[in-house]
């Protein structure tokens, strides 16, 4: 902060760890051996008033005497209160923010000290409307949209949303994939894909054949193409239709895939189970000719019935607690005749949905 015009400055050293001031002779506190510091004396920047600089300057640069630093915490402590009233219910509007902005004036405080104290609490809130917004499987344009400018808004520093934002842009790829807009990958020779084939997977995967009394593991590499499924062994390909797939389900580490065929039918271990579901879902819908639908809920949600589940479940994940990464899950997936309701949706974290 540059210093006031017509401010005289006396030079003084002060102990950074005890707060003893030396004159300008003393290179060492002789209370505790620190190296002291220059002490300039400059104007509160609040009430103007002369400061001696030391305990009082903040990480920022901002020079207050004691009694505005005193105002100024409670003030934000105040805003606080008021940031968390106006997001209660999962809203944040241009009306709910002029409430905030008139706080600052009240309070006499800067915005941007005020929404630095209230940081955690804007990216929880952050995290909870992209829960929200993907809670039925789609990331709107409006909705990417509104959460990028509430990030801003907010004044979230990049590299503490960058988890959000990953999870905003997975969501919206997602999204883009149940719409038909597949991955278009570079396939490997050693794949052996025929003239006009198009690979959109190509992920290492296990699977589970199972025996009349043992189960193996069965190392591999599940493909997919517009044409067919494949999964590589290091012997054999098992190729599979995709008008032979029946239903794909995502389990705690896979899909489970039931076929028309008993061979390849069952249970592939892979490290995305939700990328792998719907890239396969998808494939079979185009091959089948149907509208694309996201798998896991077949409308909107309804906000009203978001709302009351994070009421209910305290905003927290049911599993374990955290109130991080939250997702709206079904406990009786659609595909088994079950509308999203109240009773049949809980939040659980991103950590234990992958479970």
């Amino acid at each position: 902060m540059a210093y006031a015009s017509g401010v005289s400055m006396q030079q003084l050293r002060y102990c950074p760890k005890c707060g003893r001031n030396e004159d300008d002779g003393a290179d060492f506190c002789p209370a505790c051996g620190t190296k002291l510091v220059v002490n300039t004396e400059r104007l509160c920047s609040r009430c103007s008033v002369k400061v001696t600089v030391g305990a009082q300057i903040s990480d920022d640069q901002i020079v207050r005497c004691v009694n505005c630093e005193q105002e100024v915490r409670e003030g934000l402590h105040r805003f606080r209160k008021v940031f968390l009233s106006c997001c209660a219910d999962g809203v944040l509007n241009r009306k709910k923010w002029e409430i905030l902005k008139k706080r600052t004036l009240q309070e006499k405080i800067d915005r941007k000290e005020a929404l630095a104290y209230v940081r955690g609490d804007a990216i929880h809130f952050l995290e909870r409307t992209l829960a929200f917004a993907a809670a039925d499987g789609i990331i709107t344009a409006e909705e990417e949209q509104f959460i990028l400018d509430l990030r801003r808004i907010l004044d979230i520093p990049k590299p503490l949303a960058k988890p959000i934002l990953d999870r905003l842009a997975y969501q919206k790829q997602l999204t883009d994939i149940r719409a038909g807009n597949l991955p278009k990958l570079r396939a490997d020779r050693d794949l052996g894909l025929l003239p006009g084939e198009r690979c959109h997977l190509d992920v290492p995967a296990t699977y589970h054949r199972v025996g009349s009394k043992s189960l193996t593991l069965i190392p591999g590499r599940l493909v997919a193409t517009n044409r067919k499924l494949r999964f590589y062994l290091s012997d054999r390909v098992i190729e599979v239709e995709w008008t032979e797939v029946n239903d794909v389900q995502r389990r705690s580490q896979g899909i489970y895939l039931e076929l028309n065929t008993k061979t390849g039918n069952g249970q592939y271990d892979v490290k995305d189970p939700v990328l792998v579901e719907a890239i396969i879902d998808t494939l079979v819908r185009i091959a089948r000719r149907q509208q694309l639908l996201p798998e896991e809920v077949d409308s909107k949600l309804d906000a009203e019935i978001k709302k009351e589940v994070w009421e209910r479940d305290r905003g927290k994940c049911v599993k374990c607690g955290s109130n991080s990464y939250l997702h709206f899950s079904e406990i009786v997936p659609s595909s088994r005749g079950m509308m999203p309701s109240i009773t049949n949706l809980h939040l659980i974290c991103a950590k234990c949905q992958a479970l």
